[in-house]
């Protein structure tokens, strides 16, 4: 009797243990399957709320302080947990001027535009424009930015001291500083170059170059001015004023870039690129100039004008490494070239067709190493030039000089001493 009780018992035990065993087990999988449907939903509410994936603005207001035009904004890839967008002010690519929105946008599955209105003012101390994704719970992504570029139209600014004509000058400049070399008087005028696009008064330098020179180009590199011409080169030293020191020069060709340690000198005549290099010493004083050959057309980084095409090419460490020739728009020459913010602008020239200097401007952006193809801007030149010069600082163009009335500068050519400037958008037009 007792053996069998303690047999039922065993048995008992075993039962109990094993109910015990599936309880756990069960409520263990239930647990395992809940936590599964929290990560689920943790995946469904977090990893799949995306912000915008860009935001993109293009003012078409030509004034100092005013911007017009659409707010672009590229919707992420999955929209399933936003509720609208959040258009803010910025005072950096990740500050918001103020928690209160410009204005809030509704999902609609596909790109939202957003039109600023004409005469509308940003805050002071606005450099960019956000915008957030918003969740119906109030959650908001991160912000994603685009720097609010305002564009200007051409302005004139106060005569230059001197008429200016590539035939007589050249010009090198900082963002804060513009220099004006007339490297056949040899006469310098210098002025400040201020942060809203305008010069100051222009001052004449004591000590001028040290000889006349011919078809002159200059760069300005590490505090220092170097210029060159088809025999000569000179390093100018600037501390109150411009010591020249003669180097070593060699067909200096259409324009002068400077490379990381390197000076290179380009010519285009005639539709063949020649390219000399010339290296820095400790002195900042110039090498002898070596030409570079063996180099491939692909990749563009800089820029310079020739009669018939302007010539682009690739920086690669500071250094020239490839050439690009990209044709002119229309049959011209003597048209100025610049490059700013990856995008590469002709500016006027001498028409052949019409027989006369042009006011039209072309600009070209850089787009995954190859440029494409001409646009005309919306705003021409407020007056017809070639034989002008052209240079770029803080964000502006600045057209110097130049005459319209004919091809030769002289006798025919009348030189004038105006300075026009202009802010492009952020495409690169210019309203």
């Amino acid at each position: 009797m007792t053996i069998k009780m303690n047999v039922k018992f065993h048995h008992l035990l075993i039962l109990t243990n094993l109910f015990l065993i599936l309880t756990f087990s069960y409520c263990n999988k239930q647990g395992y399957i809940e936590k599964l449907k929290e990560i689920q939903e943790y995946k469904k509410n977090s990893i799949l709320f995306m912000p915008p994936k860009s935001i993109i603005f293009e003012d078409k207001d030509s004034r100092e302080g005013f911007i017009e035009g659409n707010i672009s904004i590229t919707i992420p890839v999955n929209e399933l947990n936003v509720k609208d967008y959040q258009i803010f002010w910025g005072s950096s690519a990740s500050s918001k001027l103020s928690d209160t929105p410009v204005a809030t946008i509704n999902k609609i599955g596909t790109n939202l535009v957003y039109s600023i209105s004409a005469n509308t003012q940003a805050p002071s101390g606005t450099t960019h424009i956000l915008v957030n994704s918003r969740k119906t719970t109030g959650e908001i992504s991160e912000l994603v930015s685009t720097t609010l570029q305002d564009a200007v139209g051409w302005q004139s600014l106060s005569n230059l001291p001197v008429n200016v004509s590539d035939y007589t000058h050249t010009l090198a400049n900082s963002d804060t500083r513009v220099y004006l070399i007339n490297y056949i008087s040899k006469s310098v005028h210098h002025a400040n170059i201020n942060s809203d696009g305008t010069i100051g008064t222009w001052s004449s330098l004591s000590n001028s170059l040290s000889l006349a020179m011919n078809r002159a180009n200059a760069i300005f590199y590490n505090n220092r001015i170097y210029i060159t011409d088809y025999t000569r080169s000179y390093t100018g030293t600037i501390t109150s004023t411009i010591d020249w020191v003669e180097g070593v020069g060699r067909d200096s060709g259409t324009c002068l870039v400077k490379g990381e340690n390197n000076l290179y000198s380009l010519s285009g005549n005639s539709g063949a690129i020649a390219a000399y290099v010339a290296s820095f010493d400790g002195t900042f004083k110039l090498s002898s100039w070596s030409a570079l050959t063996n180099l491939t057309v692909q990749a563009v980084g800089e820029q310079c004008d020739t009669s018939a095409q302007i010539l682009s090419f690739v920086s690669k460490q500071g250094n020239i490494s490839a050439f690009q020739e990209k044709p002119l728009a229309a049959n011209l020459k003597y048209v100025e070239s610049v490059m700013l913010n990856g995008i590469l602008y002709s500016i006027g020239g001498f028409s052949a067709t019409e027989q006369g200097a042009v006011d039209t401007i072309y600009y070209s952006s850089l787009k995954n190493s190859l440029y494409e193809p001409w646009k005309t801007t919306s705003s021409k030149l407020p007056v017809a030039k070639n034989h002008h010069k052209a240079f770029t600082a803080n964000g502006f163009i600045y057209v110097v000089g130049g005459c319209a009335d004919d091809w030769k500068p002289t006798p025919n050519c009348t030189i004038t001493n105006t300075v026009y400037y202009a802010r492009p958008s952020a495409s690169g037009n210019i309203p």
